[in-house]
């Protein structure tokens, strides 16, 4: 069943105007580039998250100089489909690597990415820990509620970069 699928392009620097205008007759579906020409959205219809990311590098991949295509939103379960090509050397470093585990290439890559992750959550995790356990030294955890609140109210609460819209 063909389903529509929206998908972010984002590239390794601004695309020119010739470029975009390039990729966009190149498309046979809509191609939106944010402000700073940086991001693209694309629309498309496909069999899948995976086919629609195909037919996206299909059309736009030799156009643009793109970083990586993902899905824009999220499955049921919370994931984003992620899609980078490599040069071959590094393609070929990944797939002996991948073979060494007794893995595919992507399962492995999959592996790697969830790894950085999360030790990037937990070094986040740390220096948060780290800075409250500062904080309590210099006020009491009434003091600290109370400004916190204050944050929030002025604010209002924040998707910080360790959150995850779902």
């Amino acid at each position: 069943m063909m389903e529509s699928h929206a998908i972010e392009v984002r590239l390794t620097r601004p695309a020119t105007g010739t470029e975009l205008a390039a990729a966009r007759r190149a498309a046979d579906f809509p191609l939106a580039a944010s402000v700073e020409r940086t991001r693209l959205l694309a629309v498309t219809y496909a069999g899948g998250r995976r086919k629609a990311i195909g037919r996206v590098w299909d059309a736009v991949g030799d156009l643009l100089p793109v970083d990586v295509i993902t899905t824009a939103l999220a499955n049921r379960k919370g994931e984003v489909l992620l899609s980078v090509r490599f040069d071959d050397p590094v393609a070929e470093r990944f797939r002996r690597a991948a073979a060494d585990c007794g893995m595919s290439t992507e399962a492995y890559v999959r592996e790697a990415v969830l790894r950085g992750l999360s030790r990037d959550e937990a070094a986040r995790a740390a220096r948060l820990d780290a800075e409250v356990t500062g904080l309590l030294a210099a006020a009491t955890p009434a003091e600290l509620a109370a400004s916190a609140l204050r944050g929030i109210a002025r604010t209002g609460p924040q998707q910080g970069p360790g959150s995850h819209a779902h």
